[in-house]
């Protein structure tokens, strides 16, 4: 694909108009899951010892 952009520069005080390629790849999704719900950290001897809760 080609994408072209103009401007208008100020060094030359004219228009200028660049053009890149950009490839565009597609793929098939095969498996997917559903992310996991967070979970609060579970409850540590380290965490109890200082106060934590």
């Amino acid at each position: 694909m080609e994408v072209g952009r103009s401007y208008w520069s100020n060094d030359t005080k004219s228009s200028i108009t660049s053009k890149t390629h950009v490839r565009i790849t597609v793929g098939e999704l095969e498996h997917e899951r559903e992310t996991p719900v967070a979970q609060p950290p579970a409850k540590g001897r380290l965490r109890r010892a200082l106060g934590g809760t």
